[in-house]
């Protein structure tokens, strides 16, 4: 289902933001500015802030804990480092839990690449 057609059916679209280390302050304004309009947006905290975890695996791990037990997210966006905690929550929740991702700028931990020497079990990019 397109994010318009979920919006025409539910009174509001439900988008959580995962920003990064020093991003937070520059992403309130547009939160801000989209909540304005209707939307259900909401700015969390940056790993390592206090009431989230520094370690991005656990932050991930949290959020997806949160995001299902709750109505189905339309967007998660990550930002930055956030965008690591981001995709491990997608990744983690029941399927049609979140109907979109948007990973901003993101950064990715060398230990955790695809293919990379330090994870031999790790799958190759060939």
């Amino acid at each position: 289902m397109s994010v318009a057609a979920r919006m025409l059916q539910t009174s509001r679209m439900r988008v959580l933001i995962v920003p990064g280390a020093a991003v937070r302050q520059y992403a309130r304004p547009a939160v801000e500015a989209v909540a304005s309009r209707g939307i259900d947006a909401r700015l969390l905290p940056a790993p390592g802030e206090p009431g989230a975890p520094a370690d991005l695996q656990n932050y991930g791990e949290e959020l997806a804990r949160r995001i299902s037990t709750g109505s189905p997210l339309d967007l998660l966006v990550g930002l930055s480092v956030g965008a690591q905690a981001a995709a491990v929550a997608a990744t983690a929740v029941p399927t049609g839990q979140v109907l979109h991702v948007m990973l901003i700028s993101p950064t990715v931990d060398p230990n955790v690449r695809t293919g990379h020497p330090s994870r031999p079990h790790a799958r190759s990019a060939n």
